[in-house]
């Protein structure tokens, strides 16, 4: 991608980029840059990576703290293990707040959803929205860091609450870790035997 700073308080980006969704979506495919073996899956399991577009962020320095605010745009599409996704329209606004101690951040997402997949209907051009919020603390000694998330696509493609807490404790270069997730669909009833059991799912 490309980017253009035209002041220290904003930066302009455009290209193929990682989806904003999540606290350490610009980590996902480096190891090293984010505290765990492998991110929790309840949230950062299979989803849209990346995408074509564009985006700007403001960065307002405060007394102590920081607050960045982004807007995003674009569009995607993947295939992966028979099934083909197509987002269209995709735009949403993140906004971030940290001390360097705590950190919040929440994200709202919406777009156009088109899904074939074998053994199930096709989903055409359904309106999905996401709704992030992520907690993070850092000392550097304690690290504890939780997001919760809940996606809503229409038709009859699951909705869902998922949310983890991970915790864990710096000692020199070795920091364990414990995590605990949780994933729910909401509209269980809103579709028939065919496809009920396959698409719930509580874990």
């Amino acid at each position: 991608y490309l980017s253009y700073r035209p002041t220290n308080a904003i930066q302009l980006r455009a290209g193929k980029m990682r989806q904003p969704l999540y606290m350490y979506s610009d980590y996902q495919e480096l190891g090293y840059a984010q505290p765990w073996a492998r991110a929790p899956d309840v949230i950062y399991g299979p989803s849209l990576s990346s995408y074509m577009g564009a985006d700007a962020m403001y960065t307002h320095n405060l007394d102590g703290s920081s607050l960045v605010g982004q807007l995003f745009y674009g569009f995607s599409e993947e295939e992966a293990q028979g099934t083909v996704v197509d987002v269209r329209n995709s735009g949403g606004v993140t906004l971030a707040w940290t001390d360097y101690v705590w950190t919040l951040r929440g994200v709202v997402s919406t777009s156009e959803l088109t899904l074939s997949s074998a053994g199930l209907p096709p989903v055409d051009e359904e309106d999905a929205m996401y709704l992030g919020l992520g907690i993070s603390y850092d000392d550097g000694s304690w690290q504890i860091i939780s997001e919760a998330a809940r996606v809503e696509v229409d038709g009859y493609f699951t909705d869902f609450d998922s949310a983890y807490l991970s915790v864990g404790h710096r000692f020199g270069d070795f920091t364990p870790y414990v995590v605990a997730g949780m994933t729910e669909s909401k509209d269980d009833g809103e579709r028939g035997p065919m496809f009920g059991p396959a698409l719930n799912k509580e874990r």
